[in-house]
């Protein structure tokens, strides 16, 4: 990437337009940024990074808060940077989010990048390649070949890490080293993989913990127990169903004894209940011969029935005539009235004044037919006003409801920002929060740490005064075998001496020292006080006492050693934690509420940008509501109008017509009214007319009618006598002595039927008693009466041992099933822990090995170190040959391998060759300014390797920022003859970013930062 036109507007210390124009250098590849500190020199690597990636140059600059102070409000921050990549061109422009005047919500970021290829002309963008900010995002890094941190690593060369990294212990430098080439992923590893052997420790302990449970479940102590008492139950149970047969084949032949003898017992039963059945019924005989009597005279009154009929037939013809009659002369009677006020109704409507009545009618409907013209014009002047009315209405309820849904949403808007603002407040306290729990949990896992190593101290120091007090009484064990061994050798040797001090004789050589003086010879008494001399045997045996005693205090000083050594090594542990951390019941509450807080925040986060999006709509709904209520004011207005001009051309028609006559409905009725008065009155008189004659009519078919039926009257009374002595024959016949005894005979049929089918279901059911108290006797001959609370008593007993029987079989088998899935459990979970150990074993020693533990790994180097280390390799590889020529081929970098304590790792130790004295030495031992040359060698290592790891990217611009003030005349002039020399490889631009003066004189391309109280400013100088 070479850059060629960057412009940044309000941003930074620059409150316009500020436009920087690399193409100003020329041909020059190697140029200076210059100015006072914080006027904005690295503001124009943050500007560049920003159109990149998003991002300014240096983590600790939060790109919103990049816009200038000295800015109008009007005017937005943004930033455009047109660059090269190979032979074609690009330009990128990026705004980030920002407050804007005249809106609500704040002006959201984005981002477009075009292809410019060939496009001249600065004012032409060119073509879209994408738009939005992960969009542009990923496509730069698709151009460039670097994700933004790498671009940092590479092109913007920080120098205060590389010094730190320099300078910093082996631990500090993998942090600065992980953090420069991005290896968490192997941290993660390592944290992974630890994990993963700790969990299979947890769950091979919790195999064996189930193990443990199943067997104390089966109240076995071991696999084999359980077997063993599994086959002896399952002898057991062979024996229990034997026993169930037995009991149960006595039950079953008890249970078909009392079958047989409840059998015979019901015979003697059915019998006693069939003789008490045909006793109950005999005694009903009687009762149904009276019935039977009855039925009879029943039946023979029911010949006489028809006579009956018939009398009461014409005794209900007699009713009707007489009736009839009675009605005749009533009938005759109002219709003479009738008459009479017939032909008086008459005479009124013929008089003169009801025909003056109906001439007036006449005339007054000429008068309303005339008027209805002029009504329906009035009619549809009135429809006018109200159709004017009803848009007048509606557009007043519009309005009215447009400035409802207007404020309505104003408030809801106020609302929504209410909160908006207070979830930005709370969800603002997120990274605080973060950091709160990482640091509990961190707190947490070191007091949990520490009271596990004052627990194990507690152990180890027991164990060590243990094994002290061991150490001593072995001492004075060996102690006592010494003096007894001494003691028997000084006695075995006394009595050797009285043995030799016998056999001399006077004058005679000794055989010992060859003198044939013996002035003291040894005696009896000076050999001990029993006078037993001690054999070779008790030398042996006192030796032997000796070199066991002396064997047990050499190992149990070494083991009480070892203890000491442990109990110190756990101190050393402890003794590295801190002792704020032990309270780890305060730590969980802390770690809870800042747990809860964090839960707050990062709700109140989400909340806040789905309010955001909540207000965007709340204002477009507002925009609209404000648009709506203004065009409902307007129509409300118009339609008052319209309904002002209906009203008045309605008066000026209702003047013609009278008040009451002005609506059409008005007029009908009117002409209805005086219609139907007219038509009253003209019936009336018709009606008269015909109701006369009518009369008259009427009047002679009465009296017709009431002759006729008095002669019917008579005819009927004659009838009645002669069916009344045709009754009293048809009873005698049938031998009743009168009338009312044949009447006191009759029976309804449905009673009659009754009483017969009564009559006749007893005699079946006397004839079935008989029968049955036959059967029953017959089947009962010769069974005497059976005992059945003794059988029933002994059944039962047996009943209860086959169910014992049976409930034992069934507890042992249930035992033996039991036992077997128990059994089973037990052979799978040993299969299972077998394959948990295999894999723990394979797993725990990688875990070892990527970790740094283990007796393999002597360096105690983790995954990450290692590959950290083998990166470092590189790096001062390519360090060593820039830093190598800036001093004049004195000072090399190399890579050590020491660890500086038993418990640290080896591998990222850096240290200088010193050509001159030809020894190495601490990289903490250069002055300022070779410090400062060896970090901006190691900054461009990196560069270099970094660019490697990306794909072979050639690497076209680097940016070096500070760092030059601590270098000497001489060695600031190797340091830009190095950077001079950087930049003729492959013609390589390069930028220094520095306040310090000797550089203007030294580099003729600059681009210089000046600062005022209003802002920076900026412009390219080439000499």
């Amino acid at each position: 990437m070479r850059p060629i036109r960057l412009a940044m507007q309000a941003f930074g210390p620059y409150p316009g337009l500020e436009v920087v124009d690399f193409r100003s250098l020329g041909g020059r590849r190697f140029f200076l940024i210059h100015g006072p500190t914080g006027s904005g020199k690295t503001t124009v690597l943050d500007g560049i990074c920003y159109a990149l990636y998003g991002k300014s140059s240096g983590a600790e600059r939060d790109v919103r808060d990049m816009r200038s102070h000295h800015s109008p409000d009007d005017l937005p921050t943004q930033v455009v940077f047109d660059f090269s990549v190979g032979r074609e061109s690009y330009r990128v422009w990026r705004r980030p989010e920002q407050e804007a005047p005249g809106r609500r919500t704040p002006l959201r970021a984005d981002a477009t990048l075009w292809q410019r290829t060939g496009i001249g002309d600065d004012s032409t963008d060119g073509s879209v390649i994408a738009t939005g900010l992960t969009r542009v995002t990923n496509e730069i890094e698709e151009l460039l070949g670097f994700e933004a941190d790498q671009f940092r690593q590479v092109v913007l060369l920080p120098q205060g890490q590389f010094r730190e990294a320099l300078t910093a212990d082996s631990a500090k430098r993998q942090q600065i080293l992980e953090i420069l080439f991005g290896t968490e992923a192997y941290r993660y590893t390592e944290l992974a993989l630890k994990e993963k052997a700790s969990g299979l420790a947890d769950a091979l302990k919790r195999l064996k913990d189930r193990r443990e449970t199943l067997l104390k479940a089966a109240d076995a102590q071991s696999l084999e127990q359980l077997q063993s008492t599994f086959e002896v139950e399952r002898a057991r149970l062979g024996q229990a169903r034997k026993a169930e047969r037995a009991a149960s084949e006595a039950a079953d032949a008890a249970a078909q004894a009392l079958s047989r003898m409840r059998q015979d017992a019901d015979k003697l039963s059915e019998a006693r209940a069939a003789a008490q059945a045909v006793a109950g019924l005999e005694s009903q005989a009687l009762e149904f011969d009276a019935m039977e009597d009855k039925l009879d005279r029943a039946r023979r009154a029911a010949s006489c029935a028809g006579a009956e009929a018939l009398l009461d037939q014409a005794r209900q013809e007699e009713k009707a005539k007489r009736d009839a009659a009675g009605q005749a002369q009533k009938d005759l009677s109002e219709a003479e009235s009738v008459a009479r006020a017939a032909s008086e109704k008459a005479a009124m409507e013929h008089s003169p004044e009801r025909a003056e009545q109906r001439k007036q009618l006449e005339t007054r409907l000429v008068t309303l037919e005339s008027l209805a013209p002029r009504v329906a014009e009035i009619d549809k002047a009135r429809e006018a006003v109200v159709e004017a009315g009803k848009a007048d209405t509606k557009a007043r309820d519009s309005a009215v409801a447009a400035a409802a849904r207007k404020n309505e949403v104003w408030s809801e808007l106020a609302k929504a920002r209410a909160e908006w603002n207070e979830a930005q407040a709370c969800g603002a306290e997120l990274p605080l929060w973060e950091s709160r729990v990482s640091e509990m949990n961190a707190a947490l896992k070191r007091a949990e740490r520490r009271a596990q190593l004052e627990h194990d101290m507690a152990q180890k120091a027991d164990v060590a005064v243990r094994a002290q007090q061991s150490v001593d009484e072995a001492a004075g064990r060996l102690e006592l075998a010494r003096r007894r061994a001494t003691l028997l050798r000084d006695t075995w040797l006394a009595s050797q001496a009285v043995a030799l001090a016998a056999a001399l004789e006077p004058g005679a050589p000794c055989p010992v020292c060859g003198s044939t003086s013996h002035p003291s010879p040894a005696h009896e008494a000076g050999v001990g006080g029993d006078g037993q001399a001690p054999s070779q045997k008790d030398l042996r045996s006192a030796d032997t006492a000796v070199t066991t005693a002396a064997s047990e205090w050499s190992r149990l000083s070494k083991a009480a050693s070892e203890a000491l050594q442990q109990e110190a090594s756990v101190r050393g542990q402890l003794a590295e934690l801190s002792a704020d951390d032990c309270d780890s019941g305060n730590l969980h509450s802390q770690l809870r509420d800042a747990e809860k807080r964090l839960e707050a925040a990062e709700t109140a986060t989400r909340r806040a940008q789905q309010l955001g999006e909540v207000i965007g709509r709340f204002e477009q709904q507002l925009t609209a509501a404000e648009l709506q209520a203004a065009e409902a004011e307007a129509t409300s207005r118009e339609a008052a109008s319209l309904l002002a001009a209906a009203r008045a051309t309605l008066g000026e028609k209702e003047l013609s017509v009278p008040v009451d006559l002005r609506s059409p409905a008005a007029l009908e009725a009117a002409q209805a009214k005086a219609r139907t008065e007219l038509d009253e009155l003209v019936g009336a008189l018709e009606s008269a007319e015909r109701g006369c004659q009518e009369a008259e009519r009427a009047l002679a078919g009465v009296q017709a009618r009431a002759a006729a039926a008095a002669e019917a009257l008579e005819g009927a009374i004659r009838n009645v006598q002669a069916r009344s002595l045709e009754l009293e024959f048809k009873a005698a016949q049938a031998g009743f002595t009168s009338v009312d005894e044949y009447r006191a005979s009759r029976m309804a049929d449905d009673v009659a039927r009754e009483l017969e089918q009564g009559i006749e279901q007893f005699h079946r059911e006397l004839h079935a008693a008989r029968e049955r108290l036959a059967r029953a006797a017959g089947e009962a001959a010769g069974i005497a009466e059976p005992d059945l609370i003794a059988a029933e008593a002994n059944c039962t007993e047996l009943a209860l041992a086959a169910k014992k029987a049976m409930e034992d079989r069934i507890g042992l088998s249930n035992r033996i099933d039991q036992m077997r899935r128990q059994l089973d459990d037990l052979d799978k979970l040993a299969c299972e822990m077998q394959e948990v150990e295999e894999e723990h074993a394979v797993i725990a020693r990688v875990s070892d090995v990527a970790n740094g533990r283990g007796h393999r790994n002597r360096l105690g180097m983790t995954f990450e170190r290692f590959v950290l280390a083998s990166m470092l390799d590189q790096v001062t590889e390519a360090a060593t040959q820039r830093l190598q020529v800036m001093s004049r081929g004195r000072y090399a970098l190399r890579r050590t391998m020491d660890r500086l304590t038993s418990r640290s790792a080896a591998g990222l130790g850096l240290e200088v060759f010193d050509a001159y004295t030809g020894r190495e030495r601490g990289v903490t031992t250069l002055s300022g300014g070779e410090g400062f040359m060896a970090s901006l060698s190691l900054a461009l290592g990196l560069a270099d390797v970094v660019q490697s790891y990306a794909g072979g990217i050639r690497l076209d611009t680097i940016f070096v920022d500070e760092g030059f003030g601590t270098l000497d005349p001489e060695s600031l002039d190797l340091a830009i003859d190095t950077l001079v020399e950087l930049q003729r490889e492959g013609g390589r631009l390069v930028g220094v970013i520095s306040h310090v003066p000797e550089l203007v004189e030294r580099i003729d391309a600059r681009l210089e930062i000046s600062m005022t109280d209003r802002g920076s400013k900026s412009r390219f100088v080439v000499g």
